[in-house]
């Protein structure tokens, strides 16, 4: 009997003080089991991509998922050096010179600065609605030394990002078939599923349409740091020597966002 039904029964049978002790009982062989499992050196206990829930993962195949997902020598290079403190000196050496020049207010730089920054973690979140249970791979930038300079652009760029062709979320979406129910049964709805986007995208040439997008809009939304120097940031939060620095399985990695310039071995 599974065990909703036989959770099901015991309340019909049994008064709610007594349901009130099993279900103490309950939690905690649940609370234990938890414990024994996390403890479990072979096994990675995470969430689902999608929705909620428990994912036990064999560790092995997991790592293995993962470094797959690596295993293109065009786009990442295991690293013998971490280079994260030389990287953090010479954005707070242009961040400085901001400063100086009155481009950026001293509370601004205060928050961008990096301080005691570490490199960003990769991992992976399986697909379990998918065969052979698939990793979306996950870089995790918090408290690297350009998490903070990425927001604070983000908002910068946020006027130019509106779109009539795009939607935030399932949300926005439910809302526009509600509000285009006159569509005709003709029309036809088509999901594409993109693969590696992040590392497909051809980072130089998008900094360069969100620099002329932003500084040809209403002088009203331009920035009131030069253009040279906003391309400058943006190269750090994007690519820095066309690289991104991330660990994974306490290897150093990096991440080639370029194509057109491969990282010599």
């Amino acid at each position: 009997m599974p065990v909703r039904k036989t959770y099901d029964a015991l309340a019909n049978i049994f008064p709610p003080d007594i349901m009130t002790k099993i279900n103490e009982i309950i939690d905690e062989i649940q609370f234990e089991e938890k414990i024994n499992l996390s403890k479990d050196p072979s096994i990675l206990i995470t969430k689902p991509d999608k929705g909620r829930g428990v994912v036990i993962l064999d560790r092995n195949d997991y790592i293995e998922k993962l470094e797959n997902i690596l295993s293109d020598n065009r786009k990442f290079k295991l690293l013998n050096e971490e280079p994260t403190i030389s990287r953090e000196n010479a954005l707070t050496t242009v961040l400085r010179q901001m400063k100086n020049d009155e481009y950026l207010a001293q509370q601004e730089y205060k928050y961008i600065k990096p301080v005691g920054s570490v490199p960003a973690r990769l991992y992976g979140l399986p697909k379990v609605y998918k065969d052979n249970v698939p990793l979306r791979s996950i870089l995790s930038c918090i408290k690297s030394y350009n998490y903070k300079l990425g927001k604070f652009l983000a908002n910068i760029i946020k006027p130019i990002r509106d779109s009539p062709y795009s939607l935030k979320n399932t949300n926005d979406f439910l809302k526009f078939i509600q509000q285009n129910s006159h569509l005709s049964n003709n029309n036809r709805m088509i999901s594409f599923d993109i693969q590696s986007l992040f590392t497909n995208i051809p980072v130089r040439e998008t900094i360069e349409i969100i620099c002329n997008k932003l500084y040809c809009t209403d002088p009203k939304l331009r920035p009131f740091i030069p253009k040279d120097y906003f391309r400058k940031l943006l190269e750090f939060t994007t690519t820095v020597s066309a690289v991104e620095l991330f660990i994974v399985n306490d290897k150093i990695k990096l991440m080639e966002l370029n194509k057109k310039n491969l990282i010599e071995k």
